[in-house]
């Protein structure tokens, strides 16, 4: 089932990120099972909105990797060092946009109930009830990792020359 290969993102993420709360692990889960679905609304000015973030933490001091895997079907493509490798975000926005296909947010709402008894199960419980899909990392999580991406769906890597 989805949730015994999840288990494994799950587990890379809270060691690389030890300061990750409940709130970013709804994330990585609606994330890595409904990829950037949610922002489908939002998709027309991704370009100029990627742009100007990169304009914004060029500057920082801070290493990411290229590619962080989120689940089998969704990576994390990080702005500063995919910017620095190609010069051009085209590619990255457009599989992006190719990404933001409809998931299965009963999938979300069940792999999230198979986990609650490790987190916050409050959170969880109104995460889910509220049926609003759209989160946010934590404040914690922002200002440790400074977390900068577009999530694409793993089979468009290849085109963007990504290596998994």
């Amino acid at each position: 089932m989805w949730y015994n290969y999840c288990m494994v993102y799950l587990e890379e993420h809270l060691d690389r990120y030890p300061l990750m709360t409940t709130q970013d692990v709804v994330k990585l889960f609606m994330q890595g099972i409904l990829g950037p679905a949610h922002l489908v609304g939002q998709i027309d000015d991704v370009l100029g909105r990627v742009t100007a973030e990169y304009e914004r933490i060029k500057n920082l001091d801070i290493s990411y990797p290229v590619v962080e895997m989120i689940s089998d079907n969704y990576a994390r493509v990080y702005l500063k060092p995919y910017f620095e490798m190609t010069q051009d975000f085209l590619p990255l926005v457009t599989a992006f946009k190719e990404s933001a296909v409809i998931g299965d947010k009963a999938l979300l709402y069940t792999s999230l109930e198979e986990i609650k008894c490790r987190f916050d199960e409050e959170f969880i419980d109104q995460y889910i009830k509220s049926g609003n899909i759209l989160i946010s990392h934590s404040n914690q999580y922002r200002e440790a990792y400074q977390p900068h991406y577009l999530v694409v769906k793993r089979c468009f890597l290849q085109n963007l020359e990504l290596t998994i």
